[in-house]
């Protein structure tokens, strides 16, 4: 709802500056920077830096993450956790659920399917 009323507002403008597919991408471009400092600020990195988690909550976290064997922190990558990815089947499944999620949406915003309200 409130995308198509910014596209619709936006299609108003005249676009002599600056053409009016480009005020789009800059808008959201724009927004995407923002929520992504404010997530990169916001979000810890650990349940161990987590500031809105009192010290039972950030022990109870890190307890959740041992059961599942997950650990909290790993910079290395071993050639055994390629493979696992490579050959598990979620992994493909959210590589097919992306591509064919993609394809409609490029279709229809290469090709210039027309949306202009004001014409109706």
């Amino acid at each position: 709802m409130a995308s198509h009323r910014f596209l619709e507002g936006i299609s108003y403008y005249d676009g002599k500056a600056i053409p009016t597919y480009k005020i789009v991408y800059l808008l959201l471009g724009g927004l995407a920077i923002v929520i992504g400092i404010i997530v990169l600020i916001g979000l810890p990195d650990s349940p161990v830096h987590a500031r809105m988690l009192s010290r039972e909550e950030r022990i109870a976290a890190l307890e959740r993450v041992r059961n599942d064997q997950g650990g909290t922190e790993n910079k290395t990558i071993k050639k055994e956790q390629i493979k696992e990815a490579l050959t598990d089947i979620r992994t493909w499944l959210m590589v097919l659920s992306t591509l064919l999620t993609s394809i409609p949406n490029g279709a229809l915003s290469n090709c210039g399917v027309d949306h202009d309200s004001r014409t109706q």
